[in-house]
């Protein structure tokens, strides 16, 4: 059976129909740890440059907030911007109240927590990196593709 061997994780065992890691909380629900999934049909060479991105995640953090950022900075032209409002103007008070505090929108990407991880075969290796402002209590996501060099694909909102 393949194994993807990472700092964060540890050695896993990735059976035919992949892998899953759940998520470590930390203090009030915020992850101390993301979830890792890895999917089927990846080769040796994948999970080898896999496993040296997640070891490589607060680079890889880094350039995701940054593709993030640039999205954001489309506005209404964006996925972020949505995401944003989608969350203070369609979640009940107590919740926005629980998620961002005093936090104001334009703040609001600082709160953005690393919740998961994503290894995929999708005409070669795809990364995916997801945000949530709080796991425990939206299941919205903000995700980052990005491939095998670390060029960031796409940006898009999930749930």
């Amino acid at each position: 059976m393949p194994t993807l061997t990472t700092r964060l994780f540890g050695s896993v065992e990735i059976a035919a129909d992949g892998a899953y890691v759940r998520r470590e909380n930390g203090d009030a629900g915020r992850a101390a740890r993301p979830s890792l999934f890895v999917g089927e049909g990846l080769s040796a060479a994948d999970l080898l440059r896999a496993s040296q991105m997640i070891d490589a995640l607060e680079d890889v953090d880094v350039e995701a907030r940054k593709a993030i950022a640039v999205d954001a900075a489309r506005g209404a032209d964006g996925v972020v911007a949505a995401f944003i409002d989608f969350h203070f103007d369609e979640l009940d008070d107590e919740t926005v109240e629980a998620l961002f505090g005093d936090t104001n929108r334009e703040d609001a990407l600082g709160l953005l927590q690393l919740v998961g991880i994503g290894v995929h075969a999708d005409k070669g290796l795809l990364f995916v990196v997801d945000y949530s402002f709080g796991e425990h209590l939206t299941n919205e996501l903000i995700a980052v593709k990005l491939d095998a060099r670390r060029n960031v694909l796409r940006v898009s909102h999930e749930s």
